[in-house]
């Protein structure tokens, strides 16, 4: 069916917020605790690293210069002689796992070889009988990641495994670089904000393509936690293929401002991937200014939306978001606003959005949107589907119960069958695994789907 929406929404109340600590897994991934129980999320398999053709060694407890060799590390990385090894090969750059960084770790690669340069920050300690490669939780702590501001690309470059903490401004800043990932990190407590940072692309001058950030934890965080910048609304190109995926993301928060997103990401990026993240205990959960692959996302306990979805800077023809689940959103679950240029293709396919204290889904436009709703649960909401302003929306299957009403300001309310669920204030459900089928916000054939 095809039905108008015509009026906007007030504002409302939101929960208040929560602070949650690390804990640990019982298996590869990230944990917090969540009202007094530790809420796992696995990491997604990763490609085995190539085989080095030189490996450095820094323990920052070392006073001597050293050579980077197992038996004479570095105290700090010897940025010179990785150059010259990447010229030749692949090069690992292990960290003493039980080692803490006097100052941020800088990463100052300048080859321009397609060489992979792995800081490994995890696994590797030093004893009386040299490196050995331990499987304990032990990381390097750095007190921020840091590529400095010059316009140099910092490419082909993976981090891995390091607690980011104490720093006196963002944890993990990268001005540019192609090829670039971050994984396996504990990102929590750096003063200044966002947490990890990809500049945006029209202040280097230079367009990333390939940026990774996947199987890490940012929590504790003053302001935003994951922030991929764009093209600032100049029209131009910003980053191509960025992928946000498997993160555990929580507590970011400012008292002054409102400004502490989970995941942001801006304008103009080409070939977006955010998937199976799990979000809570922020004001937005995940903000979006580009089409992309929006997928398998839960969020929970936000202060104001779920998803804010916004044209203010880029164009949003070709959005998609594909079985994700919204719980307990302190304004609208699904919040989708254009404002510059009609946009005709907007598409929400398997979504789940329940108990949020405005709308489920709420559609605005001016001058116009076209949108597709198809298997969608929404339970409890204080409206089902809401919006503003001229908008054409395409409601197939759907599944609704105990919202205040299932649908305000459209001509026609869709026609929805009954559905039951779970108690939901546990979002992972009994094993305590977030994503697998006994989560209890899970719906029999509708709504959001488990990533396979």
């Amino acid at each position: 069916m095809t039905t108008p929406i015509l009026l906007g929404l007030m504002g409302c109340s939101s929960p208040a917020s929560k602070n949650h600590e690390a804990c640990d897994c019982p298996f590869e991934g990230h944990g917090a605790v969540y009202e007094d129980q530790c809420l796992c999320l696995r990491a997604v398999p990763v490609p085995a690293d190539d085989a080095p053709d030189q490996v450095f060694y820094v323990d920052p407890a070392t006073e001597a210069a050293g050579d980077g060799s197992e038996t004479n590390p570095w105290p700090l990385v010897d940025w010179p002689a990785v150059d010259t090894a990447l010229d030749e090969g692949i090069v690992h750059v292990r960290f003493d796992a039980r080692g803490e960084l006097p100052d941020r770790l800088e990463v100052l690669r300048t080859s321009t070889s397609t060489h992979r340069l792995l800081l490994d920050g995890r696994g590797w300690v030093r004893d009386t009988s040299g490196w050995t490669q331990n499987s304990s939780d032990a990381r390097a702590i750095a007190p921020g990641i840091h590529t400095t501001f010059d316009d140099v690309p910092r490419s082909y470059v993976t981090v891995r495994g390091f607690e980011v903490t104490g720093s006196r401004d963002k944890g993990v800043y990268w001005r540019s670089g192609d090829h670039v990932v971050l994984e396996d990190l504990v990102v929590h407590d750096n003063k200044g904000t966002p947490a990890i940072l990809l500049d945006y692309a029209n202040r280097s001058g230079h367009r990333s393509a390939s940026f990774v950030v996947r199987n890490t934890h940012v929590y504790d965080q003053l302001g935003e936690c994951i922030y991929i910048g764009g093209a600032e609304g100049t029209e131009q190109a910003a980053h191509e293929h960025v992928e946000v995926v498997a993160n555990l993301v929580h507590g970011c928060r400012d008292p002054f401002d409102t400004k502490h997103d989970a995941i942001n990401i801006k304008d103009q990026i080409d070939s977006v991937v955010v998937e199976r993240n799990v979000v809570f205990d922020t004001d937005w959960g995940i903000e979006a200014a580009s089409p992309g692959r929006y997928a398998h996302n839960l969020v929970f306990d936000t202060k104001r939306e779920g998803f804010q979805i916004s044209d203010a800077w880029g164009d949003l023809n070709g959005f998609t978001l594909t079985d994700n689940t919204v719980i307990r959103a302190g304004q609208d679950g699904v919040h989708i606003s254009v404002q510059r240029n009609a946009v005709t293709d907007v598409q929400l396919q398997r979504l789940t959005v329940i108990d949020s204290r405005q709308a489920g889904v709420l559609l605005g436009a001016d001058p116009g949107l076209q949108a597709t709703l198809d298997d969608v649960v929404l339970v409890g909401n204080d409206v089902g589907l809401d919006g503003w302003g001229t908008v054409d929306v395409t409601v197939g299957a759907c599944a609704a119960a105990d919202n205040g009403e299932l649908a305000d300001r459209i001509a026609e309310a869709p026609d929805c069958s009954s559905v039951a669920l779970g108690d939901v204030s546990n979002p992972a459900g009994p094993d305590g695994e977030l994503l697998t089928d006994d989560d209890p916000w899970l719906v029999q054939g509708m709504g959001a789907r488990l990533p396979k």
